[in-house]
């Protein structure tokens, strides 16, 4: 939600004209690819949680080497093929991400809490 709120201040500030298109543009791609990657592993952990330990890592772990996989190819592209600041967009993604890899450690232990207390109970 953050990082939502982030993009909007980033558009924002590029109508008031504080900071210039390029930097605008570097900015949404690295957000639009951080959240790609968050929706992906929505996508995974919602298809992994009622599975048995082993699959659940499979599935996770799998997927996390898939996702970091399509960042890395997703910055080259960017980088290669795009104009954009490669600093600005370098940088917000690296907070971007950091950002939603927290979101992601706080849904899987506040969701494994509640499945083992359930299960316990």
């Amino acid at each position: 939600m953050i990082a939502i709120f982030v993009l909007f201040l980033v558009v924002f500030l590029f109508q008031v004209g504080i900071i210039d298109q390029i930097l605008t543009i570097s900015i949404l791609y690295a957000g639009g690819i951080t959240i790609l990657n968050f929706i992906v592993f929505s996508f995974m952990y919602v298809k992994s949680v009622n599975k048995k330990n082993k699959n659940f890592l499979i599935i996770n772990l799998g997927g996390m080497v898939l996702r970091l996989f399509f960042v890395l190819l997703t910055v080259f592209i960017v980088i290669k093929f795009l104009k954009v600041d490669v600093i600005g967009f370098i940088f917000t993604l690296l907070i971007l991400y950091i950002l939603f890899l927290i979101a992601e450690i706080m849904i899987i232990n506040r969701l494994g809490k509640s499945f083992n207390s359930t299960k316990n109970a």
